[in-house]
């Protein structure tokens, strides 16, 4: 962040199962923490046991932890497949977490998405969200479960609109 100006806002990132700090797409994170230091913060997240859920779901906690002990009140979680697991996990379990962006998530540990609200829940698939659901099968669940629960859907529909491929098209 830029040390010059204060922010109460800030990002947490967080990769797939193997860890690590650049995030998906050639270091999008890195990219994005560069050109948004100037009014949010972020913080990109490693894991100590990669692939191990709970002990993920932790050092994200603890990088939250860190962010709200440096006055930040308005965190956001990003998470990219594995992630997107860990951040969907991890909102509830603070209030600093005003909403929650996974990028491709998997199922395995996305289940409790219903617990994410009242905050903001971003499920992103690439533009070609139908044909990506139905390739991949644990996003088609997740992506049914925004379909089929009303909280969920109301958020996506937020997001994405209700219009040729948003809820009610998947």
């Amino acid at each position: 962040h830029n040390a010059e100006k204060s922010t109460q806002k800030a990002i947490v990132w967080v990769w797939g199962a193997r860890g690590g700090f650049d995030g998906p797409g050639e270091g999008i994170y890195g990219t994005l923490a560069e050109e948004l230091k100037d009014n949010i913060t972020s913080l990109r997240v490693d894991y100590r046991f990669p692939n191990a859920l709970p002990e993920c779901v932790m050092d994200t906690l603890a990088g939250v932890s860190f962010l709200k002990a440096t006055g930040h009140t308005e965190l956001v979680l990003v998470g990219h497949s594995f992630g997107g697991a860990i951040v969907i996990t991890a909102a509830p379990l603070s209030e600093e977490v005003k909403a929650v962006v996974a990028l491709s998530s998997q199922t395995h540990g996305a289940t409790n998405a219903r617990a994410v609200s009242p905050r903001p829940l971003l499920l992103v698939h690439g533009a070609a969200v139908r044909g990506a659901v139905r390739r991949r099968v644990g996003d088609f669940r997740l992506h049914r479960r925004v379909r089929e629960e009303p909280d969920l859907r109301a958020g996506f529909e937020r997001s994405h609109g209700s219009h040729r491929g948003g809820a009610d098209h998947l």
